[in-house]
């Protein structure tokens, strides 16, 4: 667990809801500096960020056969598509996001952009992927 305490109340368009693990376990262990980049980048976008995953914990990242970046709280993944995901990636690089992971196939709702900050010898940066 995190010994970070957030204020939520810094970043008007997320909440903590928003960045819950989805197993249940309660755990919204962002870092600050990751969602201060990305209220700069929603700001900076002009539209609403729905938030598909936001914090994992390990055990949830497991179970999901994540790549162990959602539990650093230095990830998101947003639920975006079309003409959306050209001004999302504008500013990226720009903001720190150095690692990015597309998925543009399939369901409209089921499209997002995976974006991180996190520096790791396990995890190349920069770097682009697709899912």
């Amino acid at each position: 667990m995190s010994d970070t305490i957030i204020d939520w109340n810094a970043y008007k368009n997320f909440s903590e809801a928003e960045f819950m693990c989805k197993c249940g376990c309660g755990r919204a262990d962002m870092q600050p500096e990751f969602l201060s980049r990305l209220q700069i980048l929603r700001t900076a976008c002009g539209f609403p960020f729905r938030i598909t995953s936001g914090f994992r914990c390990e055990a949830h990242d497991r179970a999901e056969k994540g790549a162990g970046v959602h539990p650093s709280g230095l990830a998101c993944d947003i639920n975006a598509y079309g003409g959306q995901v050209l001004t999302i990636l504008e500013p990226c690089k720009r903001l720190g996001f150095h690692r990015i992971g597309l998925k543009q196939t399939g369901k409209w709702n089921k499209r997002f952009i995976h974006l991180d900050t996190l520096v790791s010898d396990k995890h190349p940066s920069p770097a682009i992927w697709t899912y």
